[in-house]
């Protein structure tokens, strides 16, 4: 069964999530430019060992999310839904990296383009 977050819960996450995602974004930074000197030719001495390196840290943070239940729907730029009921019904609450809040929520079927404020 889903676990289900209430607004309060997904808050309270947020600092960690925050620093979380912070790491997320400098790996995500350093991968692309180990990708790129290595498609130029101009790879370092680590090469295709250092982009696994990247690789496998970058899977790392996101099962970090995804342990805790929530939903990676995105990495470039990092989103994260947290399964909630809002409103009597089911939906998710939605944080995109940088964000100084957790204001969002859509339903299920609209994703993220149906994006709403939640309701206080």
């Amino acid at each position: 069964m889903e676990h289900h977050f209430s607004v309060e819960q997904a808050r309270a996450l947020l600092p960690e999530l925050v620093k979380e995602s912070e790491q997320l974004i400098e790996v995500r930074a350093k991968l692309a430019e180990a990708q790129l000197a290595q498609q130029r030719g101009e790879a370092s001495e680590g090469g295709v060992p250092e982009i696994k390196a990247f690789e496998a840290r970058l899977h790392e943070l996101i099962e970090g999310f995804t342990d805790r239940g929530l939903q990676v729907k995105g990495i470039a730029p990092l989103l994260l839904d947290f399964p909630a009921e809002i409103e009597g019904r089911q939906g998710l609450l939605c944080w995109l990296e940088r964000e100084p809040d957790l204001s969002y929520w859509h339903p299920l079927e609209t994703g993220f383009m149906g994006r709403r404020p939640i309701p206080e």
